[in-house]
């Protein structure tokens, strides 16, 4: 009984597989067909398009061919008869001279401007959010901010410490860099 279904089993997948290799191949070949056709008809419209271009040259070469009239100007820039005066001369070199004078000397002007906007923000963000940290410990420290505030009012004291402060750390960090270039050296 078991070697009946597996027979009718095997008969089925057999029949299964020659029916769909039959609709291939009819795929196949209605595929070469209009593959075909395609070629045929891209070869057509290649070959109009090619004759085509080829009169549109020799059309363009016999037009160029022809003379064509010579076009001769003549432009006085400076004189009786030339068309700027000298009052429009003398604004037009006002003018370069002026955005020069701009591009050159305030444009760096501008651009300090907003870098020191930057710096200026970002330090106090940090300055907040030390103390605002401080405040979230649950330590209310009192010393951070009277610091804080004695900077905002530019006590001179707090001045003169903080640039005593800087100089130090920045000659620190020179002689930490030089230290690294020997080092690099050896």
């Amino acid at each position: 009984m078991e070697n009946n279904d597996i027979d009718a089993i095997y008969n089925l997948m057999q029949k299964l597989i020659d029916s769909n290799n039959h609709i291939l191949k009819k795929l196949d070949s209605l595929v070469e067909k209009e593959n075909a056709t395609a070629n045929s008809q891209l070869e057509i419209k290649i070959d109009s398009i090619i004759k085509y271009l080829v009169s549109q040259q020799s059309k363009l070469l016999a037009a160029m061919n022809e003379k064509a009239p010579s076009i001769h100007k003549e432009f006085i820039l400076f004189g009786k008869d030339s068309p700027m005066g000298t009052k429009f001369f003398f604004v037009i070199v006002s003018i370069i001279v002026i955005a020069w004078l701009g591009f050159k000397y305030v444009s760096p002007e501008l651009l300090n401007s907003e870098q020191d906007k930057t710096e200026l923000q970002n330090y106090r963000m940090t300055a907040d959010y030390f103390i605002l940290k401080e405040f979230e410990k649950g330590k209310t420290n009192n010393s951070l901010l009277e610091i804080y505030n004695s900077i905002e009012k530019r006590e001179s004291k707090v001045m003169k410490d903080y640039s005593d402060l800087k100089t130090k750390y920045e000659k620190s960090m020179k002689i930490k860099e030089l230290e690294n270039q020997i080092n690099r050296l050896r």
